[in-house]
C-alpha cells in the first residue's frame, strides 16, 4: 500500500492533533505520480471546522504546490525564477 494511501485511509476520525500531523506529512508528497488525489484532499481540508486544522492544511497546500507545479508541468526549478511570469 503507498503511504499516501495510508494517510488518506488514517485521517477520518482521527483526532485534531492527529489529522494535523496527517497533513504535515502529505505535503512532501508532491512528487508522487499521482498527487492531484493528494491535491483534492488538501484543498478539501481546508473547510475543516477545526480551526488548527484548516491552518495546517493551508499550510501544507502552500508547501506542496510548488513542487506539484513543478512535477505537472515539467518546469525545471533553474526556470521558475523570480521574473518567470516576465520572460516572453
Amino acid at each position: 500500500m503507498r503511504r499516501q494511501d495510508e494517510i488518506l485511509l488514517l485521517y477520518p476520525g482521527q483526532a485534531p492533533l492527529a489529522r494535523k500531523f496527517l497533513l504535515s506529512q502529505v505535503e512532501a508528497m508532491a512528487g508522487a505520480f499521482d498527487s492531484e488525489e493528494l491535491l483534492e484532499f488538501l484543498i478539501g481540508q481546508l473547510g475543516d471546522e477545526d480551526a488548527m486544522v484548516r491552518g495546517q492544511a493551508l499550510y501544507s497546500l502552500a508547501r506542496f504546490l510548488p513542487g506539484y507545479v513543478r512535477k505537472r508541468y515539467a518546469i525545471a526549478s533553474v526556470q521558475a525564477g523570480m521574473w518567470t511570469a516576465y520572460d516572453a
